[in-house]
């Protein structure tokens, strides 16, 4: 027979695989990704007795997941802010070691010379 647990968990991996997706097109448009994710709601679930439960329960998941993906979209954003953040101040404390060296050698010319 069918196993139960095993199609459940390929459409359930499906169902975050496609709604990924549609996120990524449409992470600015939460009514973008969800006429997306049912339109792949539909196409899965199109047949058989059981569709439109399926439907149903395909599109309350991936709708569910948009905030999921929201929120792992905005850690990313602040987690990139903060290492730019980071590097420009790398980049600053180099650029004033820099001018220090800079500083000294010509001091140093100017004993020389």
């Amino acid at each position: 027979g069918i196993d139960v647990k095993a199609a459940a968990a390929a459409i359930a991996h499906s169902i975050v695989v496609q709604s990924s997706d549609c996120y990524k097109k449409h992470h600015d448009d939460q009514e973008a990704y969800e006429s997306c994710t049912a339109e792949f709601c539909h196409a899965q679930c199109s047949g058989g007795a059981a569709a439109k439960a399926c439907d149903t329960v395909c599109t309350r998941n991936a709708a569910a997941l948009f905030q999921s993906f929201d929120a792992q979209h905005a850690a990313e954003t602040k987690r990139l802010k903060a290492v730019a953040k980071e590097a420009a101040g790398e980049q600053a404390a180099a650029l004033a070691d820099l001018a220090a060296a800079h500083n000294r050698m010509a001091a140093l010319n100017r004993r020389i010379a």
